[in-house]
Order: C-alpha cells, then structure tokens, then sequence
C-alpha cells in the first residue's frame, strides 16, 4: 500500500463547469505568478515538465485544488 499525502481545498460557494478548469488555474497563475507550482512555468523561459503538485479540478460541481507533496505546503501558506 502506497500512502500520499495531500491536500484537498473545494471552493463550495461557487459552481464551475470542467471547461472553466482553465480559468481558475490562470486565475491562481496571475495571483501568484512568483510560485511557479500553481503554473508550472519556470522562471524565464520553459515548463516544469513534473507531475504538477497543484492541481485543479470540479468536484461535484465546484471548483478544487489539491495539493500534493511540496503543494501541500504552498498551499497551506496561501490559504491558512
């Protein structure tokens, strides 16, 4: 058995579709464009080609984020 360790925030206030995906991840990309976790590109030029450690997704119906090891952290200083 494999544990991971992750983080779960759902915003249940609001509903998306699948297709806004897009818009809440460059919604968090332009808030914090100096973490390059919530965007995955790198400082200057380039992606970061790893499994993203934050990710976005629709749980029934509202908007989420999960994430995942050194996500977990990021995250927990942004929204704690």
């Amino acid at each position: 058995m494999i544990k991971i360790r992750y983080i779960l925030v759902v915003f249940t206030d609001m509903k998306m579709q699948p297709s806004d995906i897009p818009k809440l991840r460059g919604y968090f990309a332009k808030k914090y464009a100096d973490i390059h976790h919530f965007h995955n590109h790198l400082p200057g030029e380039g992606y970061d080609y790893r499994m993203p450690l934050i990710q976005y997704r629709i749980i029934e119906g509202s908007p989420a984020m999960i994430g995942i090891g050194e996500g977990i952290e990021i995250m927990k200083q942004v929204f704690f």
